[in-house]
């Protein structure tokens, strides 16, 4: 009886020894946001997204690396982070909007503000499969737009990272949603029926077939609409003010004149069904 009770106790003993130690291995290997030294700063930037700007730290030991550019179909852009020990995290960053609702996602908690005055909250993506309490995405409110900034992985992820984020973002002027600028599949979508939008359709396919004969695609242009007074027999000119995709460019958006070397005006009169003026803009 009392050699089975030493046992018992020599193999209680391993058993908590063995604890002990792998209680200390998982504290000593566990990533501490202590650890992280940043090296760089850097402006996020996405060809096709505008409209808003924040940066972002690169640790020592990371590489940051475009994905996936989906800015033109669903207002999406990825970026790469391989971190110091290999591991491969996505992080995405997505704009959202009247025509483009946004991943599925969840707010938690309410909205606070940033250093600039921007509304955000945290937010839970429906995809997102995290490790506990793991703050890792976040939605910034903005009057036209919001924006989707998250991580899609399951490793503990550095505070650091998203305080940068948080604590840099902002939205600007820079964006065809803040001047009122349209493409041209939306100015389509929202011609009245009748002579009166008949008009205006013939005006709009010119201009398009216009832009292709100058060697540009119609998709890259923004475009605000305004209709002259009327005048002659059958209408009025009808003026185009075209503004290519490059110049809402976040480098181009403290520029002034035409940044991006394709905006233009052209005008159309629905007298002469034609186009009456095309001029690059100074």
């Amino acid at each position: 009886m009392k050699k089975r009770f030493l046992i018992l106790v020599a193999v209680l003993t391993i058993l908590i020894l063995v604890l002990i130690f792998m209680t200390i291995f998982s504290f000593l290997n566990k990533p501490s946001n202590q650890n992280y030294k940043t090296v760089e700063i850097r402006d996020f930037s996405c060809p096709g997204m505008s409209g808003f700007t924040f940066n972002y730290p690169v640790f020592k030991g990371w590489k940051i690396e475009p994905y996936e550019a989906f800015a033109k179909e669903v207002n999406l852009c990825d970026l790469k982070i391989t971190t110091l020990n290999g591991t491969v995290v996505i992080m995405i960053i997505q704009k959202t909007g009247k025509n483009y609702p946004g991943m599925t996602r969840t707010q938690i908690g309410s909205k606070i503000k940033n250093s600039n005055g921007v509304e955000y909250s945290e937010i839970k993506i429906a995809t997102q499969a995290l490790v506990p309490n793991q703050k890792a995405a976040y939605e910034f409110y903005g009057s036209d737009f919001s924006m989707i900034i998250g991580i899609l992985h399951t490793i503990e992820f550095p505070n650091e990272f998203f305080r940068t984020v948080i604590d840099s973002f902002k939205f600007t002027n820079c964006s065809p949603e803040s001047i009122g600028a349209k493409t041209f599949s939306d100015l389509k979508g929202k011609i009245p029926l009748g002579r009166f939008g008949d008009q205006q359709l013939m005006a709009i396919n010119a201009v398009m077939q216009k832009i292709k004969e100058n060697g540009e695609n119609p998709e890259d242009f923004f475009v605000i609409m305004q209709i002259g007074e009327k005048f002659g027999l059958n209408g009025y000119v009808i003026t185009f003010q075209l503004m290519h995709k490059d110049g809402f460019r976040q480098e181009n958006c403290s520029k002034v004149g035409n940044p991006s070397g394709k905006d233009r005006i052209m005008s159309y009169d629905t007298n002469q069904d034609k186009i009456i003026r095309d001029l690059l803009t100074k």
